[in-house]
């Protein structure tokens, strides 16, 4: 049966006929009716008709159940159906969506800027206020302080016009009431010479007058009558004017130098009688106990040996200065010397036990010093002689030079010459000097100025390293390099302190002059403070402080200083060295066996070859360096891409590590003969002196970074970018 219409209920139903969809609004769906009992339904479009029935038992008509047009089940709409297929989404709609979105973000984000701003403004204008009000404040406070100071300076500049009067009216009248204190003093005093005067001669004449038999009672009573009657005419005579008395005072004077001086000679005359009546005895001759070839003049010791001060190697600076010190001043300030503590093989200070015997003068052909039977006794001698010429005048220098008839030139070649001859005339015949003779290595320096003051002297000496003197010596100095500009005690850089007797070695370095540090050890040492060296200052109160030299070295600047003074300790390891020593556990040595070839060279007494730093200068820079990774610090500091002309010298060994260096600037390029290189590629060159220039310089100071410089470098080079196919990745 047709169904009815929209919204219309169906008849009653009978069987039914199978239906289909017919171009999607076609077609009529309808069911199998039992017994008319279940109606048909016909489907369509939104518009068309859709019957149902009702069929059943019921046996009436009324609205259809929900039927879905998906899948045609009751039930559910088609918007629910689970075999919906799934729609895109409204692009336009979610734009809209996004859109909105941004403007609403956009306007919140606006609304709180605005606020920020709002509140930042609000206390900027608070804290102008604050500062306005704070500087006003301290402008009312420093008007009221001037006001307030300037009342005071005035009071002040008041009371003090006022005392100041004061105290010069007091102290006219105290020396008012001096004066006439002062005039009436003398006054008495001549009046009471005058009477005493008087009063003799009057006693003289009564007592020459009375016969000799005149008794004792009578002769003082005439004198106290002489006296009575003395004192009347004195009181007599207080009205004489104020020129008789000046010329009496001035009488009285005369008279007193008089008798003064005719004492003098009655006991000169006595003194004379004395002599001549006494018998000369001539003094009996000690037996000598010095050495053969020493100077028969004993010297005495102490701890410090300042008594004998005419070796002034021992006193002072040991190398050509600080003689003609103001010793006096301050000594006696400090006290006398002490004469306790170890001492090796240095006998304690005491009492002269010779007696004082006649200085030979150098000039006349004597030693003029004590001359040991040593090497160090030759250095010794030689030292203390040229600073004893450096302190005498070119004048009496010139008459030495007219009597040996030699031309005078300069005082200090003057100087070198005659310690020279001197050394010669007193080690004649010593075996120390024939031996090794060709060998001898002499360095000559000029130790600068060291006394100022209207006459300055220059100072000359002469370290003399041969094989066969002081050979633990010798390496410091050879590595060095030691030139005439470099060793001038009022200039700062590295310097040794060092103990012919202990052979204990001290490395150090100053920015101060090396004359001014070296006092400070001796103070150091003398006053017994721990210090920064404890170590040198107790050896030095071991072995006393006139046993150490100190000897400057280098110098450059002080970062290069240092870095030598690192290397220097490092590599030699000093004993009296305590910081720079890589951990070096202090008191406890080894009772190692030496080795084969050290044994060798012990027993054959070969000298052990010194290495030689490689030293660099950079163009229109006079001054050679030791410390390379110093300069590239400082360099690439100031400007890192420029171009820099350096000219290295030769040697075996670097101050900073040839490791080191090449870690940290192993990648800045270097142009040698043309080709350009890296810095840790040309090692052998720059050993063997040659001058470079400086591409740059590039710091890498992580191993990322070296690896990161590497790889840059090997894809600029075609044959090497095309050898990292066949590298690992590591």
């Amino acid at each position: 049966m047709y169904g009815g219409g929209r919204y219309q209920g169906g008849g009653m139903g009978g069987y039914g006929n199978t239906g289909g969809y017919e171009n999607r609004y076609g077609g009529n769906t309808v069911g199998v009716g039992y017994n008319g009992n279940t109606g048909g339904g016909t489907g369509g479009s939104m518009d068309g008709y859709m019957g149902g029935g009702s069929g059943g038992n019921s046996g009436r008509g009324g609205r259809q159940p929900s039927t879905c047009d998906t899948c045609g089940k009751p039930g559910h709409y088609s918007r629910e159906c689970w075999m919906r297929r799934g729609r895109q989404d409204d692009n336009e709609l979610e734009e809209i969506r996004q859109q909105h979105r941004t403007m609403t973000q956009e306007r919140r984000e606006a609304e709180e800027k605005r606020r920020v701003e709002e509140q930042r403004r609000l206390q900027e204008e608070n804290e102008r206020r604050r500062e306005q009000d704070m500087v006003r404040r301290t402008e009312e406070i420093r008007l009221q302080l001037e006001a307030g100071l300037e009342e005071k300076w005035r009071q002040q500049t008041k009371q003090a016009v006022e005392a100041a009067a004061a105290a010069k009216a007091k102290a006219e009248e105290a020396r008012a009431r001096a004066e006439e204190a002062h005039a009436k003093a003398e006054e008495a005093r001549a009046r009471f010479e005058m009477s005493r005067i008087e009063k003799t001669r009057k006693c003289t004449h009564k007592v020459r007058e009375t016969p000799a038999s005149t008794s004792r009672k009578r002769a003082r009573k005439y004198e106290s009558e002489d006296m009575t009657s003395e004192d009347s005419e004195i009181e007599g005579d207080s009205t004489d004017s104020d020129e008789e008395l000046r010329k009496m005072i001035e009488r009285l004077k005369k008279e007193k130098r008089t008798r003064r001086s005719e004492k003098r000679e009655r006991s000169k005359k006595r003194e004379k009688i004395t002599y001549e009546k006494t018998p000369i005895k001539t003094p009996e001759k000690k037996q000598s106990t010095t050495e053969r070839g020493e100077c028969s003049k004993g010297k005495r010791q102490t701890r410090r040996n300042r008594e004998g001060m005419d070796d002034m190697l021992r006193n002072t600076n040991d190398i050509g200065a600080g003689f003609e010190e103001p010793w006096d001043e301050y000594n006696q300030s400090r006290g006398s010397p002490r004469t306790g503590g170890l001492r090796f093989d240095i006998p304690r200070g005491g009492d002269d036990t010779r007696e004082e015997e006649p200085k030979t003068p150098m000039e006349n052909g004597y030693k003029g010093l004590t001359a040991k039977c040593s090497r160090e006794g030759i250095i010794d001698y030689c030292l203390s002689t040229q600073k004893i010429l450096s302190s005498k005048k070119a004048t009496m220098l010139r008459k030495v030079w007219q009597k040996k008839g030699i031309r005078y030139t300069r005082k200090p070649e003057i100087i070198d010459v005659l310690a020279r001859e001197q050394v010669k005339l007193a080690y004649e015949g010593f075996a120390g000097l024939e031996a090794q003779g060709g060998e001898e290595e002499r360095v000559e320096v000029n130790l600068g100025e060291d006394i100022t003051g209207t006459e300055k002297r220059g100072t000359r000496s002469s370290v003399q390293t041969a094989p066969a003197r002081i050979q633990w010596l010798t390496k410091y100095l050879v590595r060095s390099e030691i030139t005439t500009n470099m060793l001038d005690l009022k200039e700062a850089g590295v310097y040794i302190v060092a103990s012919p007797w202990s052979k204990k070695v001290y490395v150090g370095s100053t920015i101060r002059s090396t004359m001014q540090r070296w006092r400070e050890h001796l103070s150091n040492a003398d006053t017994e403070v721990i210090g920064s060296s404890p170590k040198l200052y107790r050896w030095m109160r071991h072995y006393g402080l006139g046993n150490f030299v100190i000897i400057p070295i280098r110098h450059a600047n002080g970062e290069d200083d240092r870095a030598f003074e690192r290397h220097l300790i490092q590599d030699f390891s000093p004993s009296l060295n305590t910081s720079n020593t890589n951990c070096r556990e202090d008191g406890k040595t080894r009772s190692k066996r030496k080795g084969r070839r050290e044994r060798k060279r012990l027993k054959t007494r070969r000298r052990e070859k010194v290495k030689s730093t490689v030293t660099f200068e950079e163009e229109n820079v006079n001054k050679r360096r030791v410390s390379l990774l110093m300069w590239l610090e400082e360099a690439s500091k100031k400007e890192a891409k420029c171009e820099r002309r350096v000219t290295f010298h030769k040697g075996e060994t670097w101050a900073d590590g040839w490791r080191k260096i090449k870690k940290r600037f192993g990648m800045t390029k270097v142009r040698l003969n043309g080709r350009l290189n890296k810095l840790a590629a040309v090692r052998v060159e720059l050993q063997q002196g040659v001058t470079v220039v400086f591409v740059g310089i590039t710091k890498t100071t992580t191993t990322t970074a070296i690896y990161i410089q590497e790889l840059r470098w090997m894809l600029k080079k075609p044959f090497l970018f095309k050898g990292l196919v066949s590298r690992t990745t590591n």
